[in-house]
């Protein structure tokens, strides 16, 4: 495996940028003051150390070059998170420890803290989803929980529920979940007007009305490009709401 070098003197700031080796089933990484990027475990065992060592401090303020598309990857729990940084992944999107969709995959708090801090030294980002509709009695518990995961260092929310953008809210960005349904060039519009930094989209679109959005709006688009998809529609899970009985946002 090869590897290049730049380097900023005014930063004090080595890049590595490792070239993928076809004989080795591994990504390619750029990692910001860790040495030779050339050994393909350096990530993995990186993450293995509380701190990094004192001679190969990270400044987390600097990022690494992203790439021209986010690379966004689920995560259940802390260590399903470490293994797709492990892997290359450019984000992370997790369960809030309440209100989010997959009620059986909520992170606890302490784990996303540890989860943003091991992150955030390679420059990968934390999304956290409270995606599900809130009852008037969630609203007081959910704008804290808000405030704890900005604390501990959250890149963003994802959410469905409107109401969450009248709550008194830190400064973290908000995206618009795939629960949203969000399928015109009109919705995106909306959504971008209430200060969305980002838009999930609907996953049944096909890549020609994802391209009509794209020429309405500069608000970055994310879409799923792998894994299980509903089998209705996205946000619409009347399906099984009939088979299970269980309030469709939250089972």
């Amino acid at each position: 495996m090869d590897a290049l070098q730049a380097s900023f003197p005014e930063d004090n700031i080595t890049l590595w940028v490792a070239a993928i080796d076809p004989e080795l089933n591994d990504h390619a990484y750029i990692v910001p003051g860790l040495g030779d990027a050339g050994d393909p475990s350096l990530r993995r065992e990186a993450l293995r150390l509380p701190h990094p060592p004192s001679h190969h401090h990270i400044d987390t303020t600097i990022k690494p070059t992203p790439r021209p598309i986010e690379l966004l990857a689920p995560a259940r729990d802390l260590d399903t998170a470490r293994a797709a940084i492990q892997h290359g992944a450019d984000a992370i999107y997790i369960g809030a420890p309440r209100f989010g969709a997959r009620a059986a995959a909520g992170v606890p708090l302490e784990d996303i803290r540890q989860l943003t801090s091991e992150a955030h030294r390679f420059g990968v980002r934390i999304y956290v989803t409270v995606n599900t509709i809130l009852y008037d009695h969630e609203l007081q518990e959910a704008e804290q929980m808000i405030w704890d995961l900005y604390r501990a260092g959250v890149d963003a929310l994802i959410i469905q529920d409107m109401g969450i953008t009248r709550m008194n809210l830190p400064p973290i960005p908000l995206h618009s979940s795939t629960q949203c349904d969000t399928l015109e060039p009109e919705d995106v519009q909306h959504l971008e007007a209430l200060g969305f930094e980002q838009v999930v989209l609907a996953r049944e679109l096909n890549v020609e009305q994802i391209r009509r959005i794209r020429a309405v709006t500069t608000v970055p688009l994310e879409v799923f490009i792998h894994g299980a998809l509903c089998v209705s529609y996205s946000g619409r899970c009347y399906l099984s709401h009939a088979l299970t009985g269980a309030i469709s946002q939250s089972w």
